[in-house]
């Protein structure tokens, strides 16, 4: 699942059925000091990495298919057994790419 940001548009979520992975293009276009604005309302930037709403990104998602919301949900447990969920489990840690 990635999400992908730019300068024009409001994010957009893609890969929806890639659960084995999570991250945020942010385009090196897009100022440092502007990503949390960009990434609104789906999360916020700190550092080098970006903290997603849980419940937004699975509303992104396709959250009528059972089979994909229990796939989603194993990612946010996997996310959780590395310590990549904030300490109230409603914001998933992603990496940034695309900063080069």
């Amino acid at each position: 699942m990635r999400i992908v940001l730019s300068t024009t548009a409001d994010p957009e979520v893609t890969g929806a059925d890639d659960l084995k992975s999570l991250d945020v293009l942010a385009p090196a276009e897009i100022p440092a000091d502007q990503l949390t604005d960009r990434l609104a309302p789906l999360g916020t930037v700190e550092g080098d990495h970006a903290w997603l709403d849980v419940a937004r990104l699975r509303a992104a998602g396709r959250p009528d298919d059972e089979q994909w919301v229990a796939g989603f949900e194993g990612m946010v447990g996997y996310a959780a057994s590395k310590g990549w969920l904030d300490p109230a489990g409603t914001a998933v840690r992603a990496h940034l790419t695309g900063r080069e």
